[in-house]
C-alpha cells in the first residue's frame, strides 16, 4: 500500500460543516465581520459548536486557516453577500474542484505545521519591553449584568499619521552603540513618552526595532523601523515607527513618523498600563515613601482625564502595583534576605552608639536603643522634673518571625512627646513575656542610662499586665 494523501484525513471536514454555503451562513450568523478574529478570540469555539457541532482544538483551528488564509475565497464572499443581502451567484462546485483540492492540502500541511499549538510555543518576535514576550492575550469579560462589557469607551480622535519628536540629548542615551543594530534600554520609554503626548489612548507593547547598520545592503529600509501593538485586548491598533535618515550629530531635535493601522477600541471594562521599569520605576519607589495611597490619588489627580478616559492608567499604576515596588525597594535596603542573619548583622555592625543592643534567637528577644534616644531621656532629666516614662506592648505591628513558634510582641518605653506623638526611647521584640526577660531589658537600659547621669525617672505608667506589674 502506498503512503495516504496528506489532506484525505482533514477534506471531509468541508462536508461535514455542510459546504461552503452553510459555512457562509453560519459566519454571517456569527457577525464574524464585526468580531475579534486573533488565535485566541472565543468566536472560534461557538463556530466549531455552530458548524461541526463539537468544541475541540483541531475544530477551532481548521476554522481560524480557511478564514486568515481565505480558503475557496470565504472571506471575500463572506463580505460580498454581505454588502449584496445575499443575492450573490455562487460558481458551480466543478469549477473549484481543484482549486479545493489543493487549498485541501495547503491546509493540511499548516494544520501538521501548528497543530500543537498548545504544546509548542508560538513562534514571535521578541517583545522588547521588561516584562518579557507577551503572549497573546484573553479577551475581557465582564459577567452579565454588570455595565460595560460591550460598551466602547468614547475615546479622542487621533490622526493615524503624524510625527513624533524627542530631544537631543534622550537619543544619545538611546542610540545604538557603533556596530549594533538595536536602540539601548531604556528607548521604550522615550518612545511612548513622545508618544502619548500625540496620542493618548493606546498603551504601547513594542514588538520589533531594527536599525539600520552603515553596511547594509538593504538600500532602500529606512534606518530606524519599529512596531509596536495596542495592549488593550479588544484594540486591533497597530503602529509602526520610522526614522528614513541617521540623525545627524547637531543639537536639533530627532523627529519619527508614525502611522497606524487599524481603529482604536476600548471597551469600558478594560484599563491597562505600560509597566514601571527603569527611571520611572525608581521616581515612583522614592515617592512611596509617603505611602502608596498618597502616591497613587496624586499620580492620579495629575494625569490628563483624555487618558483616563481611554482606560490608559499607565500615568497612575494601581495600588497593588505599589504596594510590590515599595516592597521591592524595602529589600533592596535590607542588609540581608533572612531576618535572623540580619538582625545579627545590626548586631555586629551596629554597636554603640548603634541600635541593636542584644540578640538572642531562642527564645527570640532583641533589645534596641541607641546613644541618641538616651541623651534625649538625660536632657530631659535634667531640665524637667519629675519625668515620667510610659510602658506597652503590642502585636499588630510586628510581622511573623520564620521558625518561631510563639507570636512576638513590640515592647517600647516612650516619652509623652509633643503634638507629633510620643517619642520611644528603648524598645523590645520578644516572644517570652514573662517577667524575667522584661526586667533584664529594663535593667540593661537604666544600667546604661547611670553612665550619663544619676538622676532617676520619678515613675513608669503601664496597663495592667502580668509582666509588666510583677
Amino acid at each position: 500500500m502506498g503512503r495516504p494523501k496528506k489532506g484525505k484525513l482533514r477534506s471531509d471536514l468541508w462536508a461535514q460543516a455542510g459546504g461552503i454555503e452553510s459555512i457562509i451562513k453560519k459566519l454571517q450568523k456569527a457577525d464574524i465581520l464585526n468580531r475579534n478574529t486573533e488565535y485566541s478570540s472565543e468566536i472560534w469555539s461557538q463556530l466549531a459548536i455552530d458548524v461541526l457541532n463539537e468544541d475541540t482544538h483541531r475544530n477551532r483551528h481548521w476554522l481560524w486557516v480557511v478564514w486568515k488564509y481565505n480558503r475557496r475565497r470565504l472571506r471575500e464572499r463572506v463580505g460580498h453577500t454581505h454588502l449584496t443581502t445575499g443575492t450573490e451567484e455562487v460558481p458551480h462546485a466543478h469549477q473549484d474542484t481543484e482549486v479545493a483540492d489543493m487549498e485541501t492540502q495547503c491546509d493540511t500541511e499548516i494544520l501538521e505545521r501548528e497543530t500543537d499549538f498548545d504544546s509548542q510555543p508560538k513562534h514571535q518576535e521578541p517583545d522588547t519591553d521588561s516584562e518579557g514576550p507577551e503572549r497573546t492575550p484573553e479577551l475581557t469579560r465582564v459577567p452579565e449584568g454588570e455595565p460595560g462589557g460591550n460598551v466602547q469607551r468614547q475615546c479622542p480622535e487621533v490622526k493615524q499619521m503624524f510625527f513624533i519628536s524627542m530631544t537631543r540629548k534622550m537619543w544619545d542615551g538611546i542610540k545604538p552603540l557603533e556596530g549594533s543594530s538595536k536602540l539601548r534600554p531604556p528607548w521604550t520609554e522615550h518612545v511612548y513618552d513622545s508618544f502619548k503626548e500625540t496620542n493618548p489612548c493606546c498603551t504601547l507593547s513594542f514588538k520589533y526595532q531594527h536599525v539600520k547598520t552603515p553596511w547594509s545592503r538593504k538600500k532602500n529600509l529606512p534606518y530606524l523601523h519599529i512596531k509596536a501593538v495596542c495592549r488593550f485586548p479588544s484594540c486591533p491598533a497597530k503602529y509602526s515607527f520610522t526614522m528614513q535618515n541617521n540623525p545627524a550629530a547637531l543639537g536639533q531635535d530627532v523627529d519619527m513618523l508614525v502611522q497606524q493601522t487599524g481603529d482604536i477600541q476600548h471597551k469600558l471594562s478594560e484599563k491597562k498600563a505600560r509597566p514601571a521599569t527603569y527611571l520611572k520605576r525608581g521616581r515612583l519607589a522614592k515617592a512611596l515613601m509617603h505611602g502608596p495611597s498618597q502616591c497613587f490619588y496624586s499620580t492620579l489627580q495629575s494625569t490628563p482625564n483624555q487618558r483616563l478616559l481611554a482606560g490608559n492608567r499607565t500615568e497612575c499604576l494601581s495600588k497593588k502595583v505599589l504596594k510590590v515596588i515599595g516592597s521591592e525597594m524595602r529589600k533592596k535596603k535590607s542588609i540581608h534576605s533572612d531576618v535572623m542573619m540580619e538582625i545579627s548583622l545590626m548586631q555586629t555592625l551596629l554597636t554603640i552608639p548603634g541600635y541593636v543592643q542584644l540578640f538572642s534567637m531562642s527564645p527570640f528577644i532583641v533589645h534596641l536603643f541607641t546613644e541618641r534616644g538616651v541623651s534625649i531621656l538625660v536632657h530631659h532629666l535634667r531640665s524637667k522634673s519629675p519625668v515620667c516614662l510610659y510602658l506597652d506592648a503590642t502585636g499588630g505591628v510586628v510581622s511573623d518571625i520564620p521558625d518561631q513558634p510563639k507570636r512576638v510582641l513590640y515592647y517600647a518605653l516612650a516619652l509623652p512627646g509633643n503634638a507629633r506623638g510620643p517619642l520611644p526611647i528603648c524598645e523590645m521584640l520578644s516572644n517570652d513575656h514573662s517577667v524575667p526577660p522584661t526586667t533584664y531589658w529594663l535593667m540593661q537600659f537604666t544600667s546604661h542610662l547611670s553612665k550619663y547621669t544619676q538622676i532617676n525617672v520619678h515613675q513608669v505608667e503601664t496597663h495592667y499586665s502580668w509582666a509588666l506589674t510583677p
